[in-house]
């Protein structure tokens, strides 16, 4: 075996590490950008964009501009997975949204794991009084003496 073959060989070798880290990264984050692989991994953008191409061909991924994200599928993702997918982002906007209501105000809180980001950032809050569908939320609400939580089932219209 010449030194070339083997060169190649272990460059492929760190491809594929490369290659499960970054399905693992988007998997956990939801997305992540071409900058932030570029770092990370300590390669080319060129690499990379390489590696998300692959990747997406594969279906491992799904390619967009300045990074990646899980592949769209018809099936509904399970609550646990979409309860971590970009944790971060849905925690600013929470933050973000409860400056804006005051204490004593009535609020719908709906289904979804943004708005359960969102009712666990009111736990600052004095006397809300919380509507919802949903569940999640309403256990995160419910331990504050001072809210009144209100869990409704919201239908469609009436004809």
């Amino acid at each position: 075996m010449n030194a070339g073959a083997f060169f190649v060989r272990g460059d492929a070798v760190k491809q594929n590490k490369r290659h499960q880290q970054i399905i693992d990264l988007v998997k956990s984050q939801g997305y992540v950008s071409t900058e932030d692989l570029v770092e990370r991994f300590n390669v080319s953008p060129q690499t990379i964009r390489r590696d998300l191409n692959e990747l997406a061909a594969e279906n491992q991924i799904r390619r967009h501009h300045g990074g990646a994200t899980v592949p769209s599928s018809s099936e509904n993702t399970a609550y646990a997975t979409r309860k971590v997918l970009q944790q971060r982002e849905k925690d600013t906007i929470a933050q973000a949204l409860v400056q804006h209501i005051p204490d004593g105000a009535t609020l719908f809180i709906d289904i979804g794991t943004t708005p359960e980001a969102v009712a666990r950032a009111l736990l600052d809050h004095h006397h809300l009084r919380v509507v919802t569908n949903n569940l999640n939320a309403a256990a995160i609400l419910m331990p504050k003496q001072d809210f009144t939580v209100i869990i409704r089932r919201w239908r469609g219209t009436q004809s």
